[in-house]
């Protein structure tokens, strides 16, 4: 079988010899091809081959097959032509005579003319310039070579569109010489890589548009022209071409697959990015050299992987420091540019839709507060704005975020100045629609934002700036605005501005609770409550008397001062001797009682948070108001469960805690501690309470044991009536408790939570819906996953301990298997008995 195999491979190398020997007294070959056979051989046979590599055939033509126009070549003759069409191997190079006293290539020359075999070009060194659409629409052009090389062709000018859908795919060398490139000379190609000639002075646009570039050196480039567009005011309308000195021409790169600009060679002398001019490229991220500090329009538009952007305020190895930052209309709309984004110092501005379409979720404007152009930021999930400042908002900047919840402003630094493009006016203002559908609730926003109305080409218009955002409270969609003094801490209550007209905001806003209560802590309801209010406007004094009721979101602001009367006691009730504790709530003579709402004062207005991402809240007052109960029914004692799992018995006596009340004090038991307290023999029955809401049927508890030990107090035998609000079944079915206070009620989510209920030493009683409003409770049974933790206090409140925010509770894993070791052990052992297993079966 060996000797067999061995003569098998000596018939293939003989076959293989003579093919190869065949083909090239034939026809012409290829160095391709001939390597591929070779290697062929040499793979089947295990012997070393030598094949010649030879090159396609020329063409070369003569001065017969050109027509010429005094120093103009026009085209092919007849003969040129039927040279040309009977070409049929591909990779023929079709080389142009030399000496010929024409040195220029005229328009449209050879325009369509290489229709068959992919062929390559050689002109000669004495051609000065290639006219417009001299060899376009030639998809069989593959390479162009011009002159014998760089250094002798005295090529100056390739004229517009002079390669444009040429075929073109070997890399070009451009001669040394070369000055001028015009409009699309080798747009839609399938070049990969370009270099520039360092002498190059003028370069016009889209010049290497549609290719596959990845690489690109672009030599001295520091004395080079380009044509910039020049756009007509709030259109799309060229209006002129301007000559601009070291930019990058609008469209050079234009459908591209440039992934970096480490992979594009430019100096420093370049200073900007020009319209177009790496649109729909392949960037995944993009730092912009500091010497680059204007990007012009789309300049990086549609680059559809690029997720990441970062502006170098200084250049690596060298001491060039960012002069300032211009970014123009749409230059990265379009992209994947996702999560913070930051502006360095010195950024001017930005132009409409310059991000528009993106994935930012939060962005940092930096200490210079750029003016941000219309629709810049439209469509991206931005959640939070900083350093923002008002003075430069064109229309609609973060129109349609959908996800903004936090804008902070830049307070110190207001600037003045014109607006931008449709005729705003200088005042300091917060332009059309520019935070439209958003999730907005609050913002603290400067003292120099000194009007909410803005002017468009004369027309006055009340700013719509927050329609369609959430608003501060339940009921309305108007977004809380806290004015605020240049320390960014200070509340200015002015009222300077007026918001009486304004549908969706209001300034300066104050939620103000009237909440009534018995000696015992049970609520009282309110009826309606005339105030009369006092608010300093621009340094006059105005009065009026509103009618509130007992939460009133609409009414007051920051810097009011509010006189009311105590409401008459309802039936079954009387005022308290000292109805209102608070000692910023002062009496006035007539009896009435007055407090002006300071944003100083905590005891008065205090910040309640919304939670839920919000980095801001909202300002609220309660004012409690005492009164009387005239029943004959005590407090309420306070019981609570011993067990979870077995609630405890009403009333019961705690015995771990003897100075709970209703306890026996261990050294006595026959002597109560308390009034309340009941002797173990014989308890006492207490006198009967007024019923309170109904607790949820408890069990009948078991006659209780005296205990051995006379230091244990005991629980009675018939315990009364429960008086309590804390549950005695766990969990009773759609019984709410109501606790006589709810602590951090602004800590529980909207929507009726589930929390897990515990008693103060951490037991868990249940899980049960919590109302945030009222504190009410309700036990229920299915399996919904807790918000947080809500304990149960001695003194019958409620007191939210944890929230959890939507997320898995913390704490350690549970484990799920047995020991890692004994696996690892058991896995090692099968590796082992494997192993033996293969050896055998090798041997």
């Amino acid at each position: 079988m060996r000797g067999k195999l061995i003569r098998h491979k000596a018939c293939g190398l003989a076959i293989a010899l003579v093919t190869t020997s065949s083909l090239s007294l034939l026809t012409p070959s290829y160095s391709s091809e001939g390597s591929s056979l070779a290697g062929l051989v040499a793979k089947n046979t295990g012997l070393s081959v030598v094949v010649k590599a030879e090159t396609a055939p020329t063409l070369a033509l003569t001065a017969s097959d050109l027509t010429v126009s005094g120093d103009t070549i026009t085209g092919f003759s007849a003969s040129g032509l039927a040279k040309v069409n009977a070409v049929t191997v591909t990779g023929t190079s079709i080389k142009f005579p030399t000496g010929l006293a024409a040195t220029k290539i005229g328009k449209s020359a050879f325009s369509k003319k290489f229709k068959n075999k992919k062929v390559k070009i050689e002109l000669p060194d004495s051609i000065t310039e290639i006219g417009d659409s001299a060899f376009a629409s030639n998809s069989a052009i593959t390479a162009v070579k011009f002159g014998s090389t760089p250094t002798s062709s005295k090529l100056k000018t390739i004229g517009a569109k002079a390669f444009y859908e040429a075929g073109l795919a070997e890399n070009i060398k451009f001669p040394d010489g070369l000055e001028t490139l015009k409009d699309d000379c080798f747009a839609k190609n399938e070049l990969t890589s370009v270099t520039l000639p360092d002498n190059l002075l003028i370069i016009e646009g889209r010049v290497f548009a549609d290719n596959k570039i990845t690489k690109a050196d672009l030599g001295k480039y520091d004395k080079v022209k380009t044509k910039m567009r020049e756009y007509k005011v709030g259109s799309n309308n060229v209006i002129a071409d301007a000559d601009t000195l070291n930019v990058i021409p609008y469209g050079i790169f234009w459908n591209n697959q440039i992934s970096s600009l480490k992979d594009v060679k430019f100096p420093t002398s370049i200073w900007g990015i020009g319209e177009s001019a790496f649109a729909n490229n392949k960037f995944t991220s993009l730092e912009l050299p500091a010497h680059i500090h204007d990007i012009f329009f789309y300049g990086f538009k549609d680059n559809k992987l690029l997720k990441k952007v970062s502006f170098l305020t200084k250049d690596e190895g060298t001491n060039f420091e960012r002069k300032y930052l211009q970014i123009d209309r749409g230059s990265f709309q379009n992209c994947a540019i996702e999560g913070h984004l930051e502006f360095p110092t010195k950024t001017n501005q930005m132009g409409g839709f310059s991000f528009a379409g993106n994935k930012i979720t939060s962005v940092d404007f930096g200490p210079d507060a750029p003016l941000i152009g219309y629709q810049s930021f439209e469509g991206n999930p931005i959640t939070e704005i900083y350093n923002l400042n008002s003075w430069g908002l064109e229309w609609k900047p973060f129109f349609n975020t959908d996800a903004l919840k936090n804008i902070n402003f830049e307070y110190k630094n207001p600037k003045s100045g014109e607006r931008g493009t449709f005729g705003q006016s200088f005042d300091n203002t917060i332009s059309l629609r520019a935070f439209n559908k958003g999730l907005l609730k609050s913002i603290k926003f400067p003292a120099y934002v000194d009007k909410m109305i803005f002017d468009i080409n004369g027309k006055k218009y009340i700013s719509n700036a927050f329609l369609e955002n959430p608003g501060w409270t339940e009921g309305t969609n108007k977004v809380a605005l806290y004015r605020v003094a240049s320390d960014g801490a200070t509340y200015v209550t002015d009222n300077a501005l007026d918001d009486s007209k304004a549908k969706d905001y209001i300034i300066n806003p104050v939620l103000v609770k009237f909440v009534a209560k018995d000696q015992y802590g049970n609520a009282v309801t309110l009826s309606s409550i005339e105030v009369e209010r006092t608010r300093t406007i621009k340094g006059a004094s105005e009065a009026k008397t509103v009618t509130s009721t007992a939460v009133n979101q609409a009414d007051f602001k920051l810097g009011d001062k509010i006189k009311f009367a105590i409401p008459a006691a309802p039936e079954g009730y009387e005022i308290a001797e000292s109805p209102v504790s608070n000692s910023a709530i002062t009496k006035t003579a007539d009896g009435n009682y007055e407090v002006t709402l300071d944003p100083t004062n905590v005891e008065v207005v205090k910040e309640v948070a919304y939670g839920d991402g919000y980095k801001v809240g909202y300002k609220e007052t309660v004012i409690e108001i005492g009164y009387k109960n005239l029943s004959p029914e005590p407090p309420k004692p306070e019981v609570k469960p011993e067990n979870p799992g077995t609630p405890a018995t009403p009333g019961a006596i705690q015995p771990e805690k003897p100075s709970t009340p209703g306890a026996i004090t261990p050294e006595s038991p026959s002597a109560p501690a308390t009034p309340e307290a009941i002797k173990p023999s014989e308890p006492a029955k207490p006198s009967e309470p007024v019923t309170p809401s109904t607790p949820g049927n408890p069990t009948t508890p078991n006659t209780p044991v005296v205990p051995t030990n006379p230091t244990e107090p005991t629980t009675p035998v018939n315990p009364a009536t429960p008086t309590t609000t804390i549950p005695t079944e766990n969990p009773p079915t759609n019984v709410p408790f109501t606790p006589e206070r709810i602590v951090n009620p602004n800590l529980i989510p909207e929507g009726n939570p589930v929390f897990n209920i515990v008693d103060e030493d951490g037991t868990s009683l249940g899980n049960a819906e919590v109302n945030k409003d009222d504190g009410t409770y309700t036990f229920v049974k299915d399996k919904r996953t807790p918000k947080g933790v809500a304990k149960i206090r001695k003194d019958n409140t409620l007191e939210v301990v944890k929230v959890f925010d939507g997320k898995t509770p913390q704490g350690k894993l549970p484990r799920t298997g047995g020991s890692s070791e004994e696996g690892l052990v058991l896995l090692g052992a099968a590796m082992l008995g494997l192993g033996a297993f293969f050896r055998r079966k090798i041997k």
